[in-house]
Formats: C-alpha cells, structure tokens, sequence
C-alpha cells in the first residue's frame, strides 16, 4: 500500500510560480539568495508603496502629468524588482501615457495599478515563506 506524503507546508512549496502576483524564486535568485536583502525589499516596498500610490492619485486628481509619471515610474521599478507583472504593466501603462501622450491616465488605469500594487503587497504574505537567519548567524554573535 501506497502512502501519500505531503509536505509540511504544501501552499508553499506546491504553488506554481504565476499564481502569485510576485516571482519569489527568481526574485530571490536575482538577489542572490540573500534573504536579508530579500527581506529589506519587500520592507522598502509596504513602506514606499502605499504613499507613492496616494502621490500620483493626488496628481491625477491635480492634473499633474509630471508627477504622476513620475511615480509611476517608482513604482513599475519597485514592483519589477519582485517580477511582479501585473503591477508593472500597470505602471508602465501610466508612465507611457505621460510621457508619450502627455496627459493623466484614466480612473480605470489607475484603479488596476492599485489592485496591483494591494496583489503584490498580499503576495509578500503568502507566496513569499517567512524567512529567518540562518542559524551559523545567530550563534556566531553569541
């Protein structure tokens, strides 16, 4: 008789790479296995994020193209630095449309940029596995 054996923590392990709004396997090799620097992005991301978002919403509001592109801009970077996707075209969408179009985008525009960025700020919870110091760093600070 065959048993089935499941990882211990199967969402994580299992979860193909495009079902999450970020690409932790290749954000991670990207950053070279570092988790720590890993770890710092996506802090550098909550924090930036969520303001930035507000900035270029007020300047679509103020008619601001160039702020709005700007932003923008920040945040396809940061969102690509997670291969996230969605966000990046969401982005770039804004950020083409002032520079090229030299107008705001739309409401719907800038809708989808904000359900981006809220998928990638979900992802760091759940595609993302907490990650802890590895234990050689720990006990060589005793």
């Amino acid at each position: 008789m065959v048993q089935a054996h499941e990882p211990t923590n199967v969402a994580q392990q299992v979860t193909p790479r495009r079902t999450c709004a970020i690409d932790y396997r290749g954000t991670l090799e990207r950053f070279g296995f570092d988790t720590e620097l890993f770890r710092e992005m996506v802090e550098l991301f909550r924090a930036d994020a969520p303001p930035r978002l507000q900035r270029l919403e007020a300047a679509v509001q103020a008619g601001d193209v160039t702020t709005a592109t700007f932003e923008a801009h920040a945040l396809k970077g940061m969102a690509a630095s997670f291969d996230a996707r969605r966000a990046v075209a969401a982005a770039l969408a804004i950020e083409l449309q002032g520079r090229t179009e030299r107008r705001v985008p739309d409401a719907a525009t800038v809708a989808e940029l904000r359900a981006a960025v809220q998928e990638v700020l979900a992802a760091f919870d759940v595609c993302a596995p907490p990650v802890e110091a590895p234990a050689s760093q720990s006990s060589a600070a005793s």
